[in-house]
C-alpha cells in the first residue's frame, strides 16, 4: 500500500536531499520495507485508517463519534463484537500516530 505522500521521500534522496524524510513529509521511502504500513484516508467528514487487516473510519468532528465510526476487515466484511474489540486494540497505535501526524505540518 502506498500513499501520495510517499513520493517526495522516495524521489528527493535520489536527487541528493540528505535530510530525514520526517523533516519534510509524512511519507516513507517506497524503496524500504512495506510490510506493516497503514494509510490515512479522508473525505469531507471522516478520517480513516487502512492497514493490512482492517479499515477504521471515524468522523472528523466529535459529534456522533460513537454512532458513526466503522470498523471492517480490509475487504469490507463486518466484524463480530469479539473480533471488533481485538481490531480496535490492534489499530490504536496507528490511530495515535495518525492523530500526531495530523498536527505536524
Amino acid at each position: 500500500m502506498t500513499r501520495h505522500v510517499d513520493i517526495a521521500p522516495t524521489i528527493l534522496p535520489l536527487l541528493g536531499v540528505r535530510n530525514p524524510a520526517g523533516d519534510y513529509s509524512l511519507g516513507r521511502d517506497l524503496r524500504g520495507p512495506l510490510e506493516g504500513r497503514f494509510a490515512v484516508v479522508a473525505d469531507w467528514s471522516r478520517i480513516g485508517i487502512v492497514d493490512p487487516a482492517y479499515k477504521l473510519t471515524l468522523p472528523i468532528h466529535g459529534s456522533g463519534l460513537l454512532l458513526t465510526n466503522a470498523l471492517t476487515t480490509r475487504d469490507d466484511r463486518p466484524l463480530g463484537e469479539a473480533d471488533a474489540g481485538a481490531a480496535y486494540r490492534s489499530t490504536q497505535p496507528e490511530l495515535r500516530q495518525a492523530i500526531e501526524e495530523l498536527h505536524r505540518f
